[in-house]
């Protein structure tokens, strides 16, 4: 019975370590998305293949996106007066795109632990990506899908689950 208590009560002061900890010295990660269609020309309708074609151009893309420094100097540039602190290479750890069920759209996500700079990025990066992309493939048109917006921001802020994993460390001490 002692050895009962004894182990509720460490997994509960774990439990409590582990929600006090995540809630005031953890950063929620804030993630904000848009997406993109692309076409294999700027033009009304599309051919099979054209769709293909614009398939491979995404993928293309999103490699663009996730990888040139030169798109990421554009987006930097454009958002050097709001955000001064603001570093080509937080700008390149931000940012990722993927392509969306191997359709021709893409999703750039931009992540950040500030909810306002997270939007802004990602709607920088639909600022700059339509003729940086032309530039660099020399094909294809885009047309922006959805922008980010600060409703439909999504937050990583794992409390609940650090605070159950603290608990059962506690637990697991206790027969140690």
């Amino acid at each position: 019975k002692k050895n009962l208590i004894l182990l509720l009560v460490v997994a509960i002061c774990g439990g409590m370590l582990g929600y006090f900890w995540t809630s005031f010295a953890v950063d929620p990660v804030y993630s904000a998305s848009a997406t993109i269609y692309v076409k294999s020309e700027d033009s009304g309708s599309q051919t099979a293949t054209e769709m293909v074609m614009a398939q491979y151009l995404t993928n293309s893309y999103c490699y663009i996106v996730n990888e040139s420094h030169e798109v990421h100097e554009k987006v930097l540039q454009g958002l050097i007066t709001k955000y001064p602190q603001l570093t080509l290479k937080q700008i390149g750890a931000m940012v990722s795109s993927t392509v969306v069920d191997e359709t021709e759209i893409f999703k750039i996500t931009v992540t950040s632990t500030d909810r306002l700079m997270a939007v802004d990025v990602c709607n920088e990066f639909l600022k700059v990506m339509p003729d940086e992309l032309i530039r660099i493939v020399k094909a294809g048109a885009v047309e922006i899908v959805f922008a980010a917006k600060d409703e439909l921001v999504t937050v990583n802020h794992p409390v609940m689950r650090n605070a159950v994993l603290c608990a059962m460390i506690g637990f697991v001490i206790t027969f140690v």
